[in-house]
């Protein structure tokens, strides 16, 4: 090997066929890779959504990502497809709802792990999108439990339709009277929170206040008491902050216009080939997927099956 010469001798795994490569049509000309999001020496593979800025002659990659296993809207992690263009802090969305990346765990042969609070239910197969940021104007809502009246042994007190019933000592499906209404809202607090998923339960003095998780996700509860001969409980619960879950926006932060033609390093000066056109993009073989919102963008020069 000659002196000052490095050669990168890392095995490369072979690329599988996602596409009628005989259909291909390259743009002449090179575009500059300028993305300060992308992890330096890691790869942008063929078929990369791209966003390509003509007058600059630069390209950004459109970072989407595909759910592999269905999540609901309380869900505080989402597992994707592996090796995709997310990194940590970025937002991502799905049209109505977007949220903020905090970690991502790799640890998986299968999936990677986004730990994410989206607020909205996930299906397998739904791409998510990168985003500018989270919602605005969002607020969790605040519902105040109130217990006016501390009960006595077998009243019982019905929020969401769940029942729990008092007794002189805990157990299962009981919960102790406590000496004052205070005592009886801490014992209340951790099985309320349990069997109310939207909710943060805590307790306040004689009081039980629910914070929405999501912002605008999960209604005020309802609450119904019921009194034992001579029973004495009393309970009410009032609105205290409205929720809602803001103006999200529903457009991507980089909506692609040209997908990426070879596998590229990403490093200073690293430029991309960019693909005009292309058919029969086999999606199930795709790295980086391609969202609804990016084929509306790539138009009839490109078909996917």
């Amino acid at each position: 090997m000659p002196a000052g010469i490095k050669y990168d001798l890392a095995v490369v795994g072979a690329t599988p066929e996602a596409c009628n490569i005989a259909t291909i049509y390259r743009l002449t000309g090179g575009f500059n890779l300028e993305d300060d999001k992308l992890v330096t020496g890691s790869y942008l593979p063929p078929l990369a959504p791209l966003a390509i800025d003509f007058a600059t002659r630069k390209a950004k990659a459109v970072k989407n990502v595909k759910v592999v296993e269905a999540a609901d809207a309380n869900a505080t992690a989402i597992k994707i497809k592996k090796d995709s263009l997310v990194y940590v802090n970025m937002y991502i969305g799905n049209g109505t709802k977007a949220a903020q990346v905090t970690a991502i765990n790799k640890t998986n042969d299968s999936y990677d792990t986004l730990t994410v609070s989206l607020g909205a239910a996930v299906a397998v197969g739904d791409i998510l999108f990168e985003v500018a940021g989270a919602a605005t104007g969002a607020v969790k809502g605040v519902y105040t439990l109130t217990i006016g009246t501390n009960p006595t042994a077998a009243d019982k007190l019905t929020i969401n339709g769940i029942d729990y019933t008092f007794a002189a000592a805990a157990a299962e499906n009981v919960i102790a009277v406590g000496a004052t209404a205070t005592a009886t809202a801490s014992n209340l607090q951790d099985v309320v929170e349990a069997d109310n998923q939207d909710f943060v339960v805590k307790a306040n003095g004689a009081k039980l206040v629910f914070t929405q998780k999501v912002a605008g996700t999960g209604v005020i509860p309802t609450v119904a008491v019921t009194q034992t001969s001579g029973g004495t409980i009393a309970a009410t619960v009032a609105q205290t902050t409205a929720g809602t879950a803001g103006n999200v926006a529903n457009t991507p932060l980089n909506v692609a216009n040209f997908l990426n033609y070879a596998r590229v390093k990403v490093e200073t000066g690293a430029t991309v080939t960019a693909i005009g056109q292309v058919f029969e993009i086999i999606e199930s073989k795709l790295q980086v997927p391609v969202s609804s919102k990016d084929k509306t963008t790539l138009g009839a020069r490109f078909m996917f099956v």
